[in-house]
């Protein structure tokens, strides 16, 4: 929603999610905004709840669940690949003219995608994608994904603006450093070990840092993440470590 804020003329009014907390915490921080927790896996239902509401969407964002995708996932189709097409088909029945995605690049790969691809010509849309790096574009993490626009009628020539108007702009803002973005953490940055971060983890922060240094440095760029979003350590098995930011209790 912060990306499509920052575009000219253009005005968030609605955004639906399917988990309470985070439908609170998009509230919280969205105040402006219609925030419905809706299942989208049912398109008729989400359809006819969203045209409760009265409004009518010249464009809509869509960042439907990468696990079955991403090559830190399972890489088989499940439920959570079946959202990619329900939520096209939400799309359709909404007659929404225009509209982005954003998904992992292994999203292209699959079975949801060209299920989806094929409704989508059906409905009249054509889209094209385009690639970027988070890092290029002025936030301090490594992190690549697809972002692929769609229009209703819009021919190919009209569509391939976007990839080369993102091109374009890429590597222009200068590289935020971790530091940079997060100025009110006075103690610690703190992730994971890995294979690229071994041992305890890495990231402190210190007054003598080393200018340039990349990864998870806290003067440099912070990889991608690769936790899984709906793993959590339990308190009970919670070991503290000096790196962290607070205790999990």
């Amino acid at each position: 929603a912060v990306g499509i804020e920052m575009c000219p003329g253009a005005v968030v009014t609605a955004a639906i999610e399917i988990d309470a907390l985070a439908c609170k915490v998009y509230a919280a921080n969205h105040p402006g905004t219609e925030v419905a927790k809706i299942d989208r896996s049912e398109p008729a239902e989400a359809a006819r709840r969203l045209q409760s509401l009265g409004m009518q969407w010249d464009c809509c964002q869509l960042s439907p669940p990468c696990g079955d995708y991403s090559r830190m996932g399972s890489r088989v189709e499940g439920p959570n690949a079946e959202l990619t097409v329900k939520a096209f088909e939400l799309v359709a029945r909404l007659g929404i003219p225009t509209w982005i995605m954003e998904n992992v690049p292994e999203y292209k790969e699959s079975v949801a995608w060209r299920r989806a691809a094929r409704q989508l010509r059906r409905d009249g849309y054509g889209w094209a994608e385009a690639r970027a790096n988070s890092k290029d574009h002025g936030v301090p993490q490594e992190r690549k994904r697809s972002f692929v626009l769609g229009a209703m009628g819009a021919s190919q020539q009209e569509l391939q603006r976007f990839p080369a108007a993102l091109a374009e702009i890429a590597g222009t803002r200068p590289f935020m450093t971790v530091a940079e973005a997060l100025p009110d953490v006075k103690d610690a940055f703190y992730l994971p070990p890995s294979a690229r971060t071994p041992g305890e983890g890495v990231g402190v922060r210190a007054s003598a840092a080393v200018p340039g240094r990349r990864g998870a440095q806290w003067s440099g760029i912070a990889p991608t993440l690769t936790t899984g979003c709906g793993t959590h350590t339990s308190a009970l098995t919670y070991a503290p470590r000096r790196h962290d930011v607070a205790p999990i209790t």
